[in-house]
């Protein structure tokens, strides 16, 4: 049995689940969640600088249904973060 499909909010490939990395709302910012285990609703997004920017220029209102999020979420932190796990992988 394969892995779990998901899609990258980014560039909306679909890929297996642990190619990709999870990101969750915490506290009114977006988040990496590297092991995949954070509580609550979480989004996917391919571990490249492109998707990372990509998800930057997704509009607020979007990420907010998204991650059913009733206030404004912050991307702070995500693209270096972003950046880290691309060197790390390539």
């Amino acid at each position: 049995m394969g892995s779990p499909q998901r899609t990258c909010l980014g560039c909306g490939a679909r890929k297996s689940k642990t190619d990709l990395v999870r990101l969750v709302a915490r506290e009114g910012r977006l988040v990496v969640d590297r092991p995949q285990r954070e509580p609550g609703r979480g989004g996917y997004c391919c571990a490249t600088a492109a998707c990372a920017n990509r998800l930057l220029r997704v509009k607020d209102e979007r990420l907010r249904r998204l991650f059913r999020s009733s206030q404004r979420l912050s991307l702070e932190g995500v693209p270096e973060e972003f950046h880290r796990l691309a060197s790390e992988t390539g």
